[in-house]
């Protein structure tokens, strides 16, 4: 715990943190609102519905993950892969509609939840 902290504390810029953070409420809270609205839908929109929140979703999950990535600062040069970065964007988009799609449809939030977890782009460092 305290490797991390000092991680976070000496090799981030703490304002691209706090951008994260804020991003990640934001998305998280629209999208919420977005599924709530389309399980009261009528089918064919309600599948627009999703589209929308695991649009939204996604896309925060993604955004929230590369800022902070971007607020790193490992004391040498790195660069990003731009035909990956736009798959990992497209990636967590995908796997977030999957899992409220089975959330919704099968009425199984606990699987839809654990799908959309696996959206979140994963560290290697």
């Amino acid at each position: 715990m305290l490797r991390a902290y000092s991680c976070l504390t000496e090799q981030h810029d703490l304002w691209l943190v706090f951008l994260a953070a804020l991003i990640c409420i934001a998305a998280c809270a629209t999208s919420m609102k977005l599924f709530s609205r389309a399980k009261d839908a009528e089918e064919e929109r309600a599948l627009l519905g999703l589209f929308g929140a695991a649009t939204v979703f996604g896309a925060g999950v993604w955004a929230t993950h590369f800022i902070a990535e971007l607020a790193y600062e490992p004391g040498f040069p790195i660069g990003y892969d731009p035909g990956l970065t736009a798959h990992s964007f497209v990636a967590a988009i995908g796997t977030v509609w999957l899992g409220m799609f089975v959330a919704h449809r099968y009425a199984a939030p606990v699987l839809g939840g654990a799908i959309s977890g696996q959206a979140s782009p994963r560290c290697t460092i």
